[in-house]
């Protein structure tokens, strides 16, 4: 394993309780960005702040930019070691460079050297393998969760399928299941008309996954300033966009309680159709206006009210004469 650099600086981490009330605040992501080879995207994945690259592929020094700090890593061990060691603490980012090898190639073999039962008679990784790969995969991700990073997984493009063209990740059918399953973030680098764009939003034709409502982004060139910290820029949209989703649902949550206080206090039609009245004249947000049309069908079932139809309005059952 090959260090350059290496940041010793690592985190305490505190334990969390989150109330009712407090919104999930999302503090990192796992983002996965795929591409044909050449198109920049370890470039791009480096302008993210404070980052680390492992390099994988071997292939560092094709980015138009570099890592403060690069580890060259030829084995899941070599992994393993900096972990152990907290060469991966004090960073901001951590890139995967590329997920394909890394999976693929180097967790696979360790798999099978690890224990017989992980590699099929004829080779190749067994459905135990997988299940192996899934759980080192998950220990490290929990790992880069614990110290609070973001965590970046670069991956070529392959081109599946004759009538069902679809761009996808490079990477095997198990391995694919895995690293989806533990992405925030999913984006797609291609070249239209001689630009460089980076697209998240999900089509027919390609993978994608846009948490951060970004749709599609055309890259500036390398020398734009705004280049410099773009990558972050990304993150930081994708969290923000994530963060004010969970205050709204909170608020909305808060909301749809007063409504639900104030249908349990209804005793008769009048005032149920009053209280029915005073929400039809709020904007409510969809949650809210679920919940008060579910609370507000649940009184008039427990009062025994009468829908009419013509008045449109809960009316009280009417009295048989003895």
């Amino acid at each position: 394993m090959a260090l350059n650099n290496v940041n010793y600086k690592y985190k305490t981490m505190a334990l969390k309780i989150i109330g009712k009330e407090d919104p999930l605040i999302k503090e990192h992501l796992n983002v996965l960005i795929y591409g044909y080879p050449g198109m920049g995207k370890t470039s791009l994945a480096l302008t993210a702040s404070n980052p680390i690259l492992l390099d994988f592929d071997q292939g560092a020094e094709r980015a138009v930019n570099r890592a403060e700090t690069t580890i060259r890593i030829s084995s899941w061990e070599d992994l393993l070691e900096a972990k152990r060691d907290k060469y991966l603490e004090g960073f901001g980012t951590i890139i995967i460079d590329t997920i394909g090898t890394a999976l693929d190639d180097y967790c696979s073999e360790y798999g099978m050297r690890k224990e017989s039962k992980n590699k099929k008679m004829g080779g190749g990784l067994s459905l135990s393998g997988y299940g192996a790969m899934k759980d080192e995969y998950k220990l490290f991700n929990d790992y880069c969760r614990m110290l609070g990073v973001n965590v970046i997984s670069i991956a070529h493009l392959t081109e599946k399928g004759d009538d069902d063209f679809k761009l996808r990740p490079k990477v095997t059918g198990g391995t694919y299941d895995i690293v989806m399953s533990k992405t925030d973030l999913v984006g797609y680098m291609v070249t239209k008309n001689q630009k460089r764009t980076l697209s998240f939003q999900p089509i027919d034709s390609a993978i994608g996954k846009d948490s951060g409502n970004l749709g599609n982004l055309e890259i500036p060139g390398f020398e734009a300033p705004v280049f410099q910290t773009y990558m972050q820029d990304i993150l930081n949209k994708t969290m923000e966009h994530i963060n004010a989703k969970s205050k709204d649902a909170i608020e909305a949550q808060k909301e749809a309680e007063n409504w639900k206080e104030a249908f349990d206090g209804v005793t008769d039609a009048s005032t149920l159709n009053k209280l029915i009245k005073d929400a039809q004249k709020q904007k409510l947000k969809p949650l809210v206006s679920a919940i008060v049309k579910k609370a507000m069908g649940a009184k008039a079932r427990e009062l025994n009210l009468e829908f009419d139809t013509k008045a449109k309005q809960y009316v009280e059952p009417e009295v048989e004469a003895a």
